[in-house]
């Protein structure tokens, strides 16, 4: 469900995180245990939540990692077949996403089910290789199932898992991960705080965005931030989402939430700005065609063996990629971007990667100081990344001399452990627009990527009256700008 962030990336996390010595776990967790609790939890998610969306609950179990990987294949191969044009390419992603987040995955309420499957196995790898034994407790293990019995009653009354695979966009799967996993995250706050389980719920929710520890040998900047960017990817939903929740819940009340979860957000955006989704006319209005934009790029991509796929960069990734600069930079930045769509192109094992982002800005000048910001921040990778796991060896910048482009251009040769990639890259502004191309595994030279800045952004130019949300993409071009 959450897939913008490269499954090749979360791969590389956990590949690079100390391997887990698994401890023998404070105490047991038995079927007894979890039967326990639901029982003890059900009166209050009843109360809460209400009595007939939980009719129809097949209860919680343990479960095998395999069983949990099975489930989540099943349940997100149709969401990557919305998102990959390749069915090739799909099953791939579906299945390699289920075999990179199941080890990790303490439980899952399987739709089709209806039941909770809690793993042990990984609550005692999670504890390893996060560094926190508390997971490893029965007041952790409450917490989670509060989560997922919240999940059970929300797909009872509002059958979230068959509207998830209506979605059309990555946008949009999202966008409605936030809602559900925000939700699940506010109202079992609220029902743990009235059971006395807080702590185990606070354990809980502090997991979700934690990093590896260290395993005494620095990863490097390029590292941090990969982490970082992963984090950031997979939690916002819980964190972002619960503070979505609570805004929209505080100013529409429960009718609010029922109509997130019938009608979902747009994309990333709504969830950042609660009141974009209560009042869509607040959002800003598009006035390039982005779509038509990515249209052109996606004609520079193979078609056969080539997986592509469209979303929007939030504004939580933007600030994550521009850390390194001053924080009144990153605000600006994320302030004055109205619009951004991103397409990725790459093959199946990923050795080849095209991406394209296309912006929309409040003003040529905030177009161009994106620009001169994206170069700083180059710049300064080069030497934050000098050292550690993934580094940055070679660097060279070429400013364009196109008399309608403002930019820079740079080939890069970044290590990866012992895997040598080279990378080109070119930013630029036009106007209100920006556009930044990357190149890896077989990169295009700087002369052909500047001609095709040049294609995307007049395709981008045209009025965006003429271009309908999602046209040929599948998606929105609204971003999550501000």
């Amino acid at each position: 469900m959450r897939n913008l962030f490269p499954l090749s990336a979360a791969a590389l996390v956990l590949t690079l995180a100390p391997a887990a010595q698994e401890t023998p776990a404070p105490f047991e967790i038995t079927q007894e245990v979890i039967d326990g609790i639901v029982a003890e939890a059900r009166p209050a998610v009843e109360k809460a939540l209400g009595v007939e969306p939980g009719r129809g609950f097949e209860g919680a179990r343990l479960a095998e990692t395999d069983e949990i990987k099975r489930v989540l294949g099943r349940e997100n191969l149709p969401l990557m077949r919305k998102q990959f044009e390749d069915p090739a390419v799909a099953e791939a992603q579906a299945r390699q996403f289920a075999e990179t987040l199941a080890p990790a995955l303490l439980a899952k309420f399987a739709f089709e089910e209806r039941e909770i499957l809690i793993s042990p196995s990984a609550f005692r790898h999670l504890a390893d290789v996060i560094g926190m034994p508390e997971l490893q407790t029965e007041a952790c293990l409450r917490g989670v199932i509060v989560h997922e019995l919240v999940h059970a009653w929300d797909h009872g009354r509002y059958r979230f898992g068959e509207r998830l695979q209506e979605l059309e966009n990555t946008d949009q799967i999202q966008a409605y991960n936030a809602v559900f996993e925000g939700h699940a995250q506010h109202a079992a706050r609220g029902i743990c705080a009235e059971l006395g389980w807080s702590e185990g719920f606070e354990i809980f929710t502090r997991a979700i965005g934690a990093r590896p520890k260290a395993d005494g040998e620095d990863g490097g900047a390029g590292m941090d931030l990969l982490q970082r960017l992963q984090i950031e990817t997979f939690a916002s939903a819980y964190y972002r989402g619960e503070t979505f929740i609570a805004a929209i819940l505080e100013q529409g009340g429960e009718e609010a939430v029922a109509r997130a979860f019938r009608d979902p957000p747009k994309d990333l955006g709504d969830i950042r700005h609660p009141e974009w989704f209560l009042n869509p006319e607040l959002r800003p209005e598009k006035r390039f065609r982005l779509e038509a934009a990515l249209d052109a790029f996606a004609e520079t991509i193979p078609k056969k063996g080539w997986a592509k796929n469209r979303a929007s960069v939030s504004a939580g990734q933007l600030e994550i990629a521009f850390s390194l600069l001053p924080e009144d930079v990153v605000t600006r930045i994320t302030a004055s971007l109205r619009h951004n769509r991103i397409l990725t192109g790459s093959t199946p094992d990923q050795s080849k990667m095209r991406v394209a982002l296309i912006c929309e800005w409040g003003s040529p000048a905030e177009a161009r100081f994106f620009v001169e910001a994206s170069e700083k921040v180059m710049r300064k990778k080069d030497e934050e990344m000098a050292e550690g796991a993934l580094k940055i060896v070679d660097a060279k910048y070429f400013a364009l001399e196109e008399p309608a482009l403002t930019g820079v251009a740079a080939t890069k040769t970044i290590e990866v452990q012992s895997t040598v990639i080279v990378v080109t890259t070119l930013t630029a502004a036009s106007g209100e627009l920006t556009v930044e191309l990357a190149d890896s595994g077989e990169p295009r030279s700087v002369e052909k990527l500047t001609a095709i800045a040049q294609r995307v952004l007049a395709a981008a130019a045209a009025p965006a009256s003429e271009e309908k949300d999602g046209e040929q993409g599948g998606g929105t071009s609204g971003g999550d700008g501000g």
